[in-house]
């Protein structure tokens, strides 16, 4: 008697199908420059899509698969109306289809899209405080609006081991009950940004992270410095046993086109993660629980990222990327009327404000309690030279170059960190992504007069290395 496909019990017809399945756009494009196309591929795989649409019970087979990992498109505006409905899990269309079609227990992964149907442009009726400056533009606004419903409603339906917000700074500001600085917004151009929120499995959520995150909620009391403001807290960063942040800011290019750039302030959310600004940005919205941090910026602004160093939080893992993994340096229009050295200058900058605090910290710093230091960059072949002669004839017990641009300390006890502080540190790995000759060298941060300037204790190879793409 034959046998067709459609006799195949349903399990074993669906772990056929997943041969079709793909990884999410999402996966792989999160370190990417931020924008409203970004997650969408002309050539993306369409296969499950026509399965989907052959017989019902290919559909049914499928249909797990497909919704796995959710992209949820909405204006900004929209979510007010949301929340005034009884139910606003039956107003926002993808719950609601997955809850008809039983399909909550499947997503894997969900990236919000927030656009906004004015630009950005308009703050000062959706912000609960706005100050301005003398041209009459907004300086900063500060949003006080509760959207912990959403995060509830959403959470209370799926458990995603991924959050992906794709949205204005402005936006996130919002959504995350922030001030955002304004003053110099025009001179960055930057439509978006992202933040996304991971952890390693679907976990229960234990009662005592249920209670943190009760307890959140009830904190919505006046600021004792002033009794007129109000701290909304953010549930988002509780609701789950969170592991890893990723915060990606884009490019920072177009700064560097005008004049006295490196004064200028980026709109951004760094600082109210880690709570490094007034009110009510002076609270650090991320979770003890999250000991992950990745960043991603491109050619930010030293004073910019020395945010997230003198205010990192206690991590076990720091990822930083600074220099385009794209083409934009090629661009001419976006490179027109940049000095590229300013471009470099200002990596060679960051990058040795974060050794200084790695390899010299205080005693009580959270930068001893790091494991593993990453960057998505490529170090400066002349000072990665310098480093692997340094480590080969100073002594330093336990370190090794594992492959180029990466070192790595053998054994699990702690101790000094490649020799530069004798506080007991927990770096075992420090990892560029390859070695590349820079268009601008390194070297001026640690040569002098004929050889290497000391500095806390040793030579500052550390400080000179530097990012450059690997394509």
């Amino acid at each position: 008697m034959a046998v067709t496909i459609d006799d195949l019990p349903n399990e074993i017809l669906a772990q056929i199908f997943t041969y079709l399945d793909r990884p999410a756009p999402s996966d792989s494009k999160l370190h990417d420059q931020p924008s409203s196309l970004m997650l969408q591929n002309p050539f993306f795989d369409r296969d499950l899509k026509n399965v989907s649409v052959i017989t019902k019970l290919w559909r049914a087979a499928v249909l797990p698969l497909l919704f796995r990992h959710v992209v949820w498109t909405i204006d900004r505006f929209e979510l007010p109306l949301i929340e005034e409905t009884r139910d606003p899990a039956a107003t926002i269309d993808f719950l609601r289809f997955l809850r008809d079609n039983n399909l909550t227990n499947y997503v894997t992964t969900v990236t919000m899209f927030v656009e906004d149907a004015l630009g950005g442009v308009a703050t000062s009726h959706l912000a609960s405080s706005v100050e301005l400056m003398e041209t009459g533009h907004a300086n900063k606004a500060s949003y006080s609006e509760d959207y912990n419903w959403l995060w509830r409603t959403l959470f209370e339906h799926v458990d995603p081991v991924r959050l992906s917000i794709i949205a204005s700074p402005r936006v996130l500001a919002q959504l995350l009950s922030r001030m955002l600085f304004l003053g110099d917004a025009w001179n960055f151009d930057m439509p978006q940004h992202i933040l996304s929120l991971s952890r390693k499995s679907k976990k229960v959520v234990t009662s005592k992270y249920k209670s943190k995150a009760t307890a959140s909620s009830s904190k919505n009391a006046p600021s004792p410095e002033n009794p007129h403001q109000k701290r909304v807290p953010c549930d988002l960063f509780t609701i789950r046993p969170w592991q890893s942040l990723l915060l990606n800011e884009g490019s920072s290019t177009r700064v560097y086109k005008t004049y006295e750039y490196y004064l200028k302030r980026p709109p951004s959310m760094l600082g109210a993660l880690l709570g490094a600004e007034e009110f009510p940005n002076d609270e650090p919205l991320i979770a003890p629980s999250i000991r992950d941090f990745s960043y991603v910026g491109i050619f930010p602004l030293s004073s910019h990222f020395n945010t997230l160093v003198q205010h990192v939080p206690r991590l076990d893992r720091l990822f930083v990327q600074l220099v385009p993994r794209n083409d934009i340096l090629q661009d001419a229009d976006e490179m027109r009327n940049i000095d590229i050295a300013d471009l470099w200058m200002e990596r060679n900058t960051s990058y040795s404000m974060l050794f200084r605090e790695l390899f010299d910290p205080d005693p009580d710093s959270p930068w001893l309690e790091l494991k593993t230091f990453e960057s998505g960059d490529a170090a400066d072949r002349e000072a990665w030279e310098m480093a692997v002669q340094f480590v080969q004839f100073s002594g330093v017990q336990g370190w090794k170059v594992e492959s180029e641009g990466v070192f790595v300390r053998e054994g699990n006890e702690s101790g000094p960190i490649l020799g530069m502080s004798q506080l007991p540190g927990q770096l075992r790995r420090w990892a560029f992504n390859g070695v590349a000759t820079l268009p601008v060298s390194s070297a001026m941060l640690y040569m002098g007069n004929g050889g290497p300037v000391p500095f806390a204790g040793m030579t500052t190879f550390v400080t000179a290395w530097v990012a450059y793409p690997i394509v």
